[in-house]
């Protein structure tokens, strides 16, 4: 076991007098610069932080594109709730949300960077496609109740065509790199795209995770 992963999994301070003898941090100096520097070294090179996302039951993911629209309307995915029906603008970078309306936004306590998302969704209902639809998680952020698109952070999951079972499913994975600023309100938004411009409607459950360091 590396140094790094000693102090990270034994929570051991090199400066207490009692290392490597398996005395605890705690009992010795209380904060610790040298541990907290180790720690943070450990969340850079080990993995960042994974935030979970899902639809509910109650509530499935409806992704609707209307003729002559590249874009579907847009679902809001939580902790374990979905809101369907939100109007993504300036072509697809945009998403506003009315005043009252919950917005499953969670807020970041420090400046980081995210550099992957993966992403599930399962058919509900039965449907006939014509032409393929591609579903897509992506990552907005806001200061006010107007969300943009954050750069870069977004994975397009495997497309759906032709005659969809209910169970039949799609995913996907991608990295990237996306610096998120200390205070910015974080939001998972589902949607689809039809480059044919053909309606279609799609519901499903869904879920993602995303990290970041």
């Amino acid at each position: 076991m590396s140094m790094y992963n000693d102090y990270n999994r034994y929570d051991l301070c090199p400066n207490d007098p009692g290392y490597p003898d398996g005395h605890h941090h705690k009992h010795h100096c209380n904060p610790c610069a040298t541990l907290t520097t180790i720690r943070r070294v450990n969340t850079r090179i080990l993995g960042g932080a994974i935030i979970p996302f899902a639809s509910d039951f109650i509530a499935p993911v409806i992704l609707t594109t209307i003729a002559g629209n590249l874009f579907s309307d847009a679902t809001i995915v939580g902790f374990g709730s979905a809101f369907p029906g939100f109007t993504l603008t300036n072509n697809g970078t945009t998403l506003t949300i009315p005043t009252g309306t919950p917005d499953e936004a969670f807020s970041m306590p420090r400046s980081g960077i995210i550099t992957s998302i993966a992403a599930h969704f399962t058919v509900l209902t039965a449907v006939t496609l014509t032409t393929p639809v591609t579903i897509v998680a992506q990552l907005f952020r806001a200061n006010s109740t107007t969300f943009t698109a954050i750069p870069g952070a977004l994975v397009n999951l495997d497309p759906l065509q032709g005659s969809l079972s209910i169970g039949d499913s799609v995913s996907g994975i991608a990295n990237f790199e996306a610096p998120v600023e200390a205070g910015s309100r974080v939001m998972m938004v589902f949607y689809a795209t039809n480059p044919t411009g053909v309606a279609s409607v799609v519901r499903g459950y869904v879920n993602a995770g995303a990290e970041i360091k």
